[in-house]
């Protein structure tokens, strides 16, 4: 399969030059997700926001981060713009935070259709319908402004802009923060019909409900150290590492049992 995404010996240190994330690489296939997991601290958003761009100045990024050929941590800013939006679509934590408070939903998703595929008004009006109903968005809903939605509405407004973008690559940053088991179903869904539509994904997440239910690869972060990496199914039904066991446990299907603070206290003492 052709990589689509490949980050390489990733470091990333803050301002005393202690390493938050260490020796992290992993390839991300065309047309496939993968999930980058992990607990509060663990330095997955480190990594998003690295891939992003977005890093803190006080944070140093090095390592290599390959995307179409070209290495990431070496464009400026610029470049970089130029990825976004045609080639690298971003969707937050915080769906309000990518939507223009000014203007109405179908608007923002029709001026993707125009200013990046080029289609006329008439022909990007219907495109706009269509996408916004197969993500389940009523028209009248869509002529509202994103503050009239809920978070859940606003986290299908920016899927549905993930679909109409000539993006190949999405980065989900943790898709399902905030929503409730029926919220959680339905977003789970929509990936699937991205990833239907051809996509590649790189989903950053918490909740291992995600990998347990979308066929794909799956990396598990502990204190900023890749700790299994492999096929979803092959990591999640025999995990060889107690801290990928001790989140399976602290799923509520399997009795929402935590961590205990003693397992992870060893566990820095034994990898860190």
């Amino acid at each position: 399969m052709i990589s689509s995404l490949s980050v390489q010996h990733l470091f990333i240190l803050d301002e005393k030059k202690k390493p938050l994330v260490q020796n992290v690489s992993f390839s991300i296939s065309s047309k496939s997700v993968f999930f980058l997991i992990g607990e509060t601290g663990s330095g997955k958003s480190l990594i998003a926001q690295t891939i992003a761009g977005t890093l803190p100045k006080r944070l140093t990024a090095k390592g290599k981060i390959f995307f179409e050929k070209q290495n990431l941590l070496l464009l400026k800013d610029s470049e970089r713009q130029k990825l976004w939006g045609k080639s690298l679509f971003l969707m937050p934590q915080e769906p309000f935070s990518a939507l223009n408070p000014l203007l109405s939903v179908f608007h923002q998703v029709r001026e993707i259709f125009e200013y990046t595929k080029g289609m006329k008004r008439n022909q990007a009006n219907e495109s706009t319908k269509d996408i916004l109903s197969i993500l389940g968005i009523p028209y009248q809903v869509s002529k509202e402004k994103p503050h009239k939605l809920s978070g859940g509405m606003a986290q299908r407004v920016l899927l549905a802009m993930a679909l109409a973008s000539p993006a190949k690559f999405i980065l989900l940053d943790e898709p399902t923060k905030g929503l409730d088991s029926s919220r959680k179903k339905d977003a789970i869904l929509l990936i699937k019909e991205i990833l239907n539509n051809g996509k590649t994904l790189l989903c950053i997440t918490h909740d291992l409900s995600l990998p347990l239910a979308i066929e794909g690869n799956i990396g598990i972060l502990f204190r900023g150290i890749l700790v299994e990496e492999g096929k979803s199914k092959d990591i999640l039904g025999s995990p060889t590492h107690p801290y990928t066991q001790g989140l399976l446990d602290a799923l509520p299907e399997r009795g929402l049992h935590p961590i205990p603070e003693e397992l992870l206290e060893k566990l820095e003492r034994t990898w860190l």
